[in-house]
């Protein structure tokens, strides 16, 4: 709402009346101009720091304001796509959480709408995008492909470290070195785990 270009759009959608003018005009009345081009939520808030605003009468339900912003001043978002807050990704001094005055921006300049994934991974804070940026596993070995194994769900293991686990698990003469092959490794742990058999009887 800070360019010209959204005020132009402001302008034109309240001077054209209708129920968007009056969301548009409710959801101004309920901000203040905030740090960095921040336009802050003013009105009800959720639990976890979002604005609350609703669309009309109860049957209606609840909105999020920075979502209804977006869609009155820029366009439709997309079934399964969230609002990223651009101003939240920015800000190294923001510790996030609840609290966060980013949650209650509803400046269409500062959202970027983004499937949820992407949104985790673009957190400072969140587990999965913090273990997403490490270039290496916890004994240093590097998180390359020739290095990496992913489990079903996408998680990395090293494989240097695994190799190791097992050496202790099975015994070091059961597997081969660590520049063999996988499929060496599946192999070699075949035969250690197969039952022996008794020789010359």
């Amino acid at each position: 709402m800070d360019t010209e270009h959204s005020s132009l759009r402001v302008r034109r959608l309240i001077d054209a009346g209708g129920p968007q003018a009056r969301l548009l005009k409710r959801l101004l009345d309920k901000t203040t101009p905030g740090p960095d081009g921040c336009v802050i939520w003013t009105g009800a808030i959720t639990a976890n720091g979002y604005g609350r605003i609703r669309a009309g009468g109860r049957a209606e339900g609840a909105l999020y304001p920075h979502r209804a912003a977006y869609a009155l001043l820029v366009a439709p978002i997309a079934d399964g796509l969230l609002l990223d807050h651009l101003c939240h990704t920015a800000s190294t001094s923001c510790e996030g959480g609840n609290a966060c005055l980013h949650r209650r921006c509803i400046n269409p300049a500062h959202l970027e709408p983004v499937t949820n994934r992407e949104n985790i991974l673009r957190s400072r804070f969140a587990p999965t995008a913090v273990n997403a940026r490490k270039t290496e596993c916890l004994h240093g070995h590097p998180f390359d492909e020739a290095n990496t194994d992913r489990d079903r769900n996408g998680s990395r293991h090293c494989r240097t470290c695994r190799r190791a686990k097992d050496a202790r698990r099975y015994g070091a003469s059961a597997l081969p070195a660590a520049t063999d092959s996988d499929t060496d490794m599946d192999e070699a742990l075949r035969r250690a785990l197969a039952p022996r058999t008794a020789v010359g009887r």
